[in-house]
């Protein structure tokens, strides 16, 4: 919880029109978004961030009010996903290999020797389709973003 002290900063700094330290983590976050767009098409923020390049202060103020915090994006979000996957496949993956160590000489190991490969194949079956294809696309939509930041702003697109 915040202090009294950093709620009136806060506060301060929202009435000279500065963005705040959360402003800005919230248009980090944004601009990371913006670039991926696996979940675009989810509710009324999407429309309104995708037309955006950088989010000043009154956009963020504008897109939180268009929020209603369902959290409906979230399960869309592919690297979410896609990661808390990875991740449970790594801990699978090293698991398997501990109990491989352990039970080396015993009748369970070749029982173990096939799991543990059987988990390790699959490990590196969906590598290309989590972090590695994420990290492709993630290049190109920043190399989108810099290329789009360049150009004119042709429509007259930025306020709704």
């Amino acid at each position: 919880m915040q202090t009294l002290e950093a709620l009136t900063r806060d506060a301060r700094a929202l009435a000279r029109g500065e963005i705040t330290a959360p402003d800005a983590e919230l248009a980090r976050q944004m601009q990371i978004c913006n670039g991926c767009r696996y979940c675009a098409g989810f509710c009324a923020v999407f429309p309104v961030m995708t037309r955006r390049l950088e989010f000043g202060k009154a956009d963020i103020h504008y897109m939180a009010n268009l929020c209603h915090n369902c959290g409906a994006c979230l399960p869309a979000c592919l690297p979410i996903r896609a990661a808390a996957r990875f991740r449970h496949l790594l801990f699978l993956v090293s698991v398997t290999g501990l109990l491989l160590w352990l039970l080396g000489a015993t009748a369970a190991m070749p029982l173990m020797l096939a799991v543990h490969l059987g988990a390790l194949m699959a490990l590196f079956l969906t590598l290309p389709y989590g972090k590695f294809a994420h990290g492709v696309f993630r290049t190109a939509a920043l190399l989108r973003f810099a290329i789009e930041k360049r150009q004119p702003n042709r429509l007259e697109l930025g306020g709704e």
